[in-house]
């Protein structure tokens, strides 16, 4: 029981940190127009640093859904159960 709840959990980590990489290169694409925007004068600085900010706070979250996804690989490896 606890183990087949941990590789669900697994699972479900993995679609979520796919989902959320394809939605970082969406906003990479959307960085890089704002960056040409900017120099365009099209866009304020502000408007550029929320872009890259938007960038930082998916690739944060990518990140720590990696740890989870070590962790719970750990814990199955090892056996542990929560």
């Amino acid at each position: 029981e606890g183990q087949s709840k941990m590789w669900r959990t697994l699972s479900g980590l993995k679609r979520l940190k796919d989902f959320i990489s394809d939605e970082l290169k969406m906003k990479e694409e959307v960085a890089k127009f704002n960056d040409l925007r900017f120099r365009q004068g099209k866009i304020e600085y502000d408007a550029l640093v929320r872009s890259k900010l938007d960038l930082l706070n998916m690739k944060r979250s990518i990140y720590q859904l990696e740890q989870q996804i070590n962790d719970t690989r750990l814990q199955l490896r090892d056996g542990v159960h929560p």
